[in-house]
């Protein structure tokens, strides 16, 4: 839909001079805070920014590895991969670009970057939804205060991309014209965002509607799904070629991890429900910003006309098709049968695409509307800026996470640079559950540091259960007399007391400690290295 300017009819322009009249002291404030909203919403963007690059996350420890390894490595067979092949890809070009040692800096930057490029194509979906100045700046200070969004942002994962993936595709169905391009591209965006997370296949499915229910784009549907089957190629190539192991790790290994959380099937529904409790607590404010604007709106319900100005059939229709991929992304929530608050960031960033608007359409002839959307944006941009600044404040420079996995990056390569030197061969490669630090080392990770904890942990189940599938998980498989062994960050994991164990029978030397995000590392070398 491109904006317009719609016709007012003569009651309603008359009732907004009489509103204009009575909020005439408004116009002031409304006007400053217009011209400050921008610059505060890109400066807000640059501290959240900020504190996104400097959390730590143990999901790093799975999907950096993991690139560092590919494609030297086959993919799921000699690479335990518990996702689908999209982020290894990307990870693995960032590899070539900035070399190992630099790769989690690059990782980190990069989805602090797609999380942004997130925010900048939600506000332009809900912009082209009803085009007035304050609606994308309001819908990108709520995106980017939003805790499942920002979860994204801060891991260097496989929750950015397909999300980045998935507004764009948005937008193009929202913004650009019917022609086949622009359908064939949709497609293969959400194609790729499914290669990014299997989850986001059901948005595909979602997209597809939209087609179907647009009488002008509905020709376009074969060249969408066209589109989506080039992006889906990745995960059908690995479903050939190495079909047991790759649904495994990405269905089998979900399924038995929630077993070793615990989780029988009454678990995992009072899990979710804690998922859209916690969702429904995000969205209550935003249904009360829509309540608001109809309080807002009228000055007697006898007189109300709503909407404030007359809705399109095409603008009706792209509302409607918000609503869709809403009730599409709640479904894509609930799927994995377990809340974590990476999984609601898609009903998150559309409910917000979807109310912002909502109201504006509602409201925008109050003046006090609008200026109450806008100054409530910069209050909550002072506040949360405010959080965010005392909160780095506090951390310090040297306890900042990039510093500190710097540092242990450095120690770790001098220290296996010095034994290398005196001792050639004396360790061939590294494994660890947190093998971040031992990139760039000059000595290549084992194939079992690839997953981070992710398999080692669920061992026991699947002894029981898959006994098979051990392969992946039995720690002991890549212990050997010249790996080195970084450990300390599950210390109380019975994976890590077995290299530790490991290291002490075989008399394995305590080459250094590290000071490390969230608790310090150790790295063992064989007693070949020994000066």
């Amino acid at each position: 839909m491109s904006g317009h300017n719609p016709v007012i009819p003569a009651n309603a322009a008359t009732h907004s001079a009489s509103l204009d009249t009575r909020t005439q002291p408004l116009h002031a404030v409304e006007n400053a805070a217009a011209l400050v909203l921008p610059y505060a919403a890109c400066l807000y963007a640059i501290i959240r920014s900020i504190k996104a690059f400097g959390t730590y996350s143990h999901d790093d420890h799975m999907y950096i590895p993991a690139a560092s390894l590919f494609p030297h490595l086959a993919l799921y067979r000699e690479i335990p991969f518990v996702q689908t092949p999209l982020s290894i890809f990307i990870y693995a070009l960032l590899k070539l670009l900035v070399g190992p040692a630099y790769l989690y800096l690059a990782a980190k930057l990069a989805s602090v970057l797609l999380v942004l490029g997130v925010t900048a194509m939600s506000a332009k979906t809900a912009y082209r939804l009803f085009p007035r100045p304050y609606v994308p700046w309001t819908a990108a200070t709520l995106i980017l205060l939003n805790a499942h969004i920002f979860a994204n942002m801060s891991e260097a994962a496989n929750y950015a991309l397909p999300l980045f993936l998935f507004a764009l595709a948005c937008y193009l169905q929202i913004a650009k014209p019917e022609r086949p391009t622009w359908g064939a591209l949709t497609g293969l965006l959400m194609g790729l965002a499914a290669s990014g997370k299997i989850s986001f296949l059901v948005l595909a499915g979602a997209v597809a509607l939209l087609f179907l229910i647009d009488r002008r784009r509905r020709p376009l549907t074969v060249h969408y799904l066209a589109g989506c089957a080039v992006g889906i190629l990745p995960c059908v190539y690995y479903l050939v070629i190495d079909r047991s192991d790759f649904l495994f790790l990405n269905f089998e290994f979900h399924l038995l991890t929630n077993q070793f959380r615990g989780l029988t099937f009454f678990g995992s529904v009072i899990s979710v429900m804690d998922g859209c409790l916690d969702f429904a607590i995000f969205a209550i404010p935003l249904l009360a910003l829509v309540a608001a604007a109809f309080i807002l709106a009228r000055r007697d319900w006898r007189e109300f006309d709503w909407p404030a100005f007359p809705l399109s059939a095409r603008e009706k229709l792209n509302i409607a098709k918000v609503a869709i991929i809403f009730v599409a992304a709640l479904i894509a929530a609930v799927l994995p049968m377990i809340y974590f608050l990476q999984y609601w960031s898609t009903p998150a960033l559309v409910l917000i695409v979807l109310s912002v608007p909502a109201a504006a359409m509602i409201a925008d002839r109050s003046s006090t509307f609008r200026t109450t959307m806008m100054v409530g944006s910069l209050i909550l941009i002072g506040l949360s800026s405010a959080h965010d600044l005392r909160g780095l404040g506090r951390q310090g420079a040297d306890n900042y996470p990039p510093v500190l996995v710097m540092r242990a990056q450095e120690s770790i390569s001098r220290l296996l640079g010095d034994s290398l030197g005196k001792h050639p061969g004396c360790v061939t490669e590294i494994l660890s559950a947190s093998a971040v630090p031992a990139l760039g080392s000059g000595v290549p990770l084992s194939p079992g540091s690839a997953a981070g904890e992710f398999l080692f942990r669920i061992d026991g189940v699947l002894q029981a259960k898959k006994p098979e599938f051990r392969k992946y998980s039995d720690v002991t498989r890549y212990l050997g007399p010249a790996t080195g062994l970084l450990t300390g960050y599950y210390g109380n994991r019975e994976f890590e007391h077995r290299m530790v164990a490991y290291a002490a029978s075989h008399g394995f030397i305590l080459a250094g400690t590290f000071k490390y995000p969230k608790a310090p590392l150790s790295l063992y070398l064989p007693p070949e290295c020994r000066s």
